[in-house]
């Protein structure tokens, strides 16, 4: 899977209305990728030792690996802002980050069923059945920020008229070069979880003429 979002406004700053025209606070830019993979395998065995007595037995295994990275640049405006017509206009400052981040989460599920049914006469039957399950759910993964200092060296033209708005740095340079971008913070999760579960059931059958 492969996703690009631009323009994100449910996770950017906002808008602001000036002289009538609506103008953004922040570009916001996403790229991410997702590398999925599963497999499962399912067993059955079935015995019947005598015609009054049937034994089962059930397995299931599956694994799921998913590998999501992903890569966010947001530019904020800053500072006064001039506008030169209806759509287009000046900020005198702005700020730059880059977030990167990549969540590797692999999850195991397996499940393991025995039971049994015995005729205890023509007319009475019992059956009984346990299961127990294990499911694990490991998550881990960087996350780091870089962000620009300098707020006068991101100053900007827009033009809000085109449906995809245009942003033009007044400096391509600074906003193009990483040296511009020091590191903010950076972490690494780590997410471990498990569950067992254990099922019994037991049932007993009179069957009437």
């Amino acid at each position: 899977d492969y996703y690009i979002a631009a323009v994100d406004d449910s996770e950017a700053d906002g808008w602001q209305e000036v002289a009538g025209s609506i103008i953004p606070e922040e570009l916001e830019l996403q790229v991410e990728d997702n590398e999925r993979e599963r497999y499962g395998l399912s067993t059955n065995l079935d015995w019947r030792p005598r015609a009054t007595t049937s034994l089962f037995l059930r397995g299931l295994f599956t694994r799921t690996r998913e590998v999501t990275s992903n890569s966010e640049y947001e530019f904020g405006f800053e500072g006064d802002l001039a506008m030169d017509g209806p759509t287009t206009g000046r900020f005198t400052g702005g700020s730059a980050e880059l977030d990167l981040s990549e969540d590797d989460e692999r999850e195991t599920l397996w499940a393991v069923t025995l039971g049994g049914e015995q005729n205890l006469s023509r007319a009475i039957t019992w059956d009984v059945a346990g299961t127990f399950t294990q499911g694990r759910l490991d998550s881990r993964g960087p996350d780091v920020t870089f962000e620009t200092t300098d707020e006068d060296a991101l100053s900007s033209h827009f033009d809000v008229s085109p449906y995809f708005f245009v942003i033009e740095p007044d400096d391509p340079a600074y906003v193009s070069n990483p040296a511009n971008y020091p590191l903010r913070s950076a972490s690494f999760n780590l997410g471990p979880n498990r569950e067992n579960t254990w099922i019994g059931a037991t049932n007993l059958r009179i069957d009437g003429e």
